[in-house]
């Protein structure tokens, strides 16, 4: 349905949505598109180049819906008794709430009004949007707003369009007010990180005794059985957390295994250490992932990857994502 939308250049204006809405659609009573169609076409010349825009918009927003291979008007979404006109209900904000809200689940309200793209003016007092930074697919949504007066186009900077000041409130409440609580969600307190560096510590502690318990099971015969260590809180830059032996053949530490755990997705942090010593050791390096809401099962058996630099690192199935970066300034 978006992707219909989208493929749309115009979406009408004020007087077509009226026409349509007010005079098209009756209550109760269905029509065909096509008739629906020539209908509009007929009445009114203009909507020709947009009724496609319009229908595929109803559809989107809810207003209308299918039934028979004909369209109804949705009277929980839009009830005509309810205004007098168009006029009427283009100034209240329920149109405008069905669409921001249905741009918002698709992700297109952030693409439309941006930390990039939105500004503040202090001199108007009101917000506004530099419409050069609009996606190009997202063109007949701009015009929409504009031509149902929402979006006002500045008379000294062409470019700037400014949020018509009969619906501040509204775009506060959904707009501004959003910005502003996902700064705050970005904003962790210290003695929340502090926590939550603490329960990532005891997490993957958890994870390597566990890890260091089923290597022993599995070499409870090996006659260096005792050397099977936990070597993360000694050697914190060793680059891998228990050194352990493949079989019971092996004589000298052969099974270098980095442990990471997790809960519900698999997902996982790497050091660049770690890596490294990926790299070098080859097959001779484990990566164990163990599931925490698994790991006191008797029967469960982590993930294992022998040489994962190459099963994970160098492999796409894998997303891997920058965290940080070490910028050095060169003389």
């Amino acid at each position: 349905m978006l992707e219909e939308l989208l493929k749309h250049d115009n979406l009408g204006n004020e007087g077509e949505w009226g026409f349509v809405l007010f005079e098209a659609l009756s209550p109760n009573q269905g029509i065909r598109v096509s008739e629906l169609t020539r209908f509009c076409t007929s009445n009114m010349f203009s909507i020709s180049r947009s009724i496609k825009g319009i229908i595929s918009l109803l559809n989107f927003l809810s207003i209308v819906y299918m039934r028979e291979d004909k369209l109804f008007l949705n009277n929980k979404t839009f009830e005509p008794k309810n205004f007098k006109s168009s006029t009427d209900y283009f100034q209240d904000t329920h149109f405008f709430r069905c669409l921001f809200q249905k741009l918002n689940d698709t992700g297109l309200k952030e693409e439309l009004f941006n930390g990039d793209n939105l500004k503040f003016s202090h001199t108007q007092n009101q917000f506004y949007v530099k419409s050069h930074l609009i996606k190009l697919d997202l063109f007949s949504i701009r015009n929409l707003l504009i031509s149902l007066k929402f979006l006002e186009q500045d008379q000294i900077v062409p470019d700037h369009l400014f949020i018509n000041s009969n619906f501040t409130d509204f775009f506060h409440e959904t707009v501004v007010y959003e910005f502003h609580e996902k700064q705050k969600s970005r904003k962790v307190p210290i003695d929340q990180l502090r926590k939550s560096l603490e329960q990532k510590d005891e997490a993957g502690k958890q994870g390597e005794l566990f890890v260091l318990q089923y290597e022993q099971n599995r070499l409870k015969n090996h006659p260096h059985f005792n050397k099977i260590e936990r070597i993360a809180e000694i050697y914190s830059n060793a680059g891998y957390d228990i050194q352990s032996f493949n079989d019971l053949d092996s004589f000298i530490h052969d099974r270098f295994i980095e442990v990471k755990s997790y809960k519900g997705e698999i997902a996982f942090y790497w050091s660049k250490n770690e890596v490294e010593k990926a790299k070098q050791f080859k097959t001779k390096y484990y990566l164990y992932l163990v599931d925490r809401a698994l790991m006191n099962d008797d029967d469960y058996v982590p993930k294992i990857f022998q040489n994962p630099y190459t099963k994970i690192f160098r492999n796409d199935i894998w997303k891997k994502e920058t965290e940080s970066w070490r910028i050095t300034l060169e003389d």
